[in-house]
């Protein structure tokens, strides 16, 4: 009650009130933020849940088809799929040498 006796008397000037700033009775309910239940917040928090475990899974079958094509392929040419092996140098290697 004080508060409001006290800020009645304080002049205003461009929304503010001269030593005190804004109040809230100043500030527009429209530039408050957006109310969002709770439960629509954990629907969504489930749905990105359930979207990420199935990208997760997707990328472990593409992970797993890589390194079967990687362990065929290091099969067919050894000597030129070594994780070891450095890269060959194109202008010595002969087409003989070339696996593909």
């Amino acid at each position: 009650r004080e508060i409001e006796m006290v800020s009645g008397n304080v002049p205003i000037k461009k929304g503010r009130r001269y030593g005190i700033g804004r109040t809230s009775e100043a500030i527009s309910t429209s530039s408050s933020q957006h109310s969002v239940s709770s439960s629509s917040i954990l629907q969504y928090i489930d749905r990105m849940k359930t979207e990420l475990d199935e990208e997760r899974t997707k990328r472990r079958a593409i992970e797993e088809e890589l390194h079967r094509v990687t362990v065929f392929i290091s099969n067919l040419c050894p000597e030129q799929f070594s994780a070891t092996q450095t890269q060959p140098d194109s202008a010595t290697q002969s087409p003989d040498d070339r696996c593909f």
